[in-house]
């Protein structure tokens, strides 16, 4: 018997399988997906440029542009974190579904639903006793963004994405990200 045709057969298989798992693959929504089935990023090129117009920005140079502080093990998180203080994430789809997740669990597991609220357990005027922000200003100013009163109670996941908005905007001075990358993030809440 002759295994010659089996064999070739086998090996043509093999040979596509492998070029088939080495082939980009999209979900549904577009979102590049890696080996692991998480999102890597289709906005290559705005991050590149987000990183290198805005260099010394140190949350958006980390993917990390609400600067959430190391602490949790978060998914999306890179294996080098040359920052002492602050996460960097793979990218700032990451960080932004961190942000997310944290603000949400503001509401769900503390019922912090105001902006008053939100801003001073996000961004606390002293740090072991030491004055690092100011509160005051960032309530303000995200309470205008979101057109509310600072202690006006609000849905938070109604109020997501302009909240998430808000805080990059404050935390980097500026907000450089797409609305398309943004719901990216908050799409992996």
């Amino acid at each position: 018997m002759n295994r010659t045709p089996a064999i070739v057969l086998i090996l043509v298989l093999v040979i596509a399988l492998a070029w088939y798992a080495g082939q980009p693959r999209f979900s549904v929504s577009g979102k590049l997906l890696g080996a692991t089935g998480l999102a890597r990023t289709r906005h290559k090129t705005e991050i590149e440029r987000v990183q290198n117009m805005y260099a010394d920005k140190r949350g958006l140079r980390n993917n990390n542009p609400g600067n959430i502080e190391k602490g949790a093990a978060w998914q999306g998180r890179s294996k080098s974190q040359p920052d002492s203080r602050f996460i960097t994430f793979k990218s700032p789809e990451w960080g932004i579904r961190a942000m997310g997740r944290i603000l949400l669990n503001y509401e769900r597991l503390h019922g912090i639903n105001t902006v008053n609220g939100i801003i001073s357990r996000w961004a606390p005027p002293k740090k072991n006793g030491v004055v690092e922000n100011d509160t005051t200003s960032y309530i303000n100013a995200v309470a205008s963004k979101l057109g509310v009163s600072p202690n006006q109670e609000i849905k938070v996941n109604n109020h997501l994405k302009p909240l998430v908005k808000a805080i990059i905007h404050h935390e980097n001075g500026l907000q450089p990200y797409s609305d398309a990358l943004i719901n990216d993030g908050l799409a992996l809440v």
